[in-house]
């Protein structure tokens, strides 16, 4: 079944209307058992956010969601195996995040962890894309919920 498939079927068990905000497929993960890993923390109902890099958004010329747009998720094997609808969007600074924001990443069991795990990904991230970061660099966070 194909990510187009799998929302007209969501759309039509839903009742919802054919034109909502269909935004396109989600995969997460950097690798097979990163993806595993992170699409079962989202449909555990675990995770419940994503935190990205504004620069490295802008840099692969990607747009930020806006509340109400729905996704399809894929798995390991780029099968659609759920859909999520964004919530909330906003911009945060990296070092102005909180453990009540962070805990919504699904992972790490303190903000500290939550933090070093972070940096770690987008000290990793910015020298592969060509960005600098540091604790100002704006982190757009989406919460979502997951529908089916």
């Amino acid at each position: 079944m194909t990510a187009n498939d799998y929302w007209i079927d969501f759309i039509s068990k839903k009742g919802l209307d054919p034109d909502s905000l269909y935004h396109g497929e989600l995969g997460f993960g950097l690798d097979r058992d990163d993806t595993i890993y992170m699409t079962e923390l989202v449909l555990s109902g675990r995770k419940t956010a994503l935190f990205s890099s504004l620069l490295a958004m802008n840099i692969d010329m990607n747009t930020v969601s806006k509340p109400g747009n729905y996704f399809v998720i894929n798995d390991q094997d780029n099968n659609p195996c759920g859909v999520i609808r964004m919530k909330n969007v906003s911009i945060i600074a990296f070092k102005d995040i909180t453990w009540s924001i962070a805990i919504k990443d699904g992972q790490d069991s303190s903000i500290e962890q939550w933090r070093q795990r972070m940096i770690e990904f987008f000290e990793d991230e910015a020298e592969v894309m060509g960005y600098e970061f540091s604790p100002d660099m704006p982190v757009v966070i989406e919460e979502f919920e997951l529908l089916h």
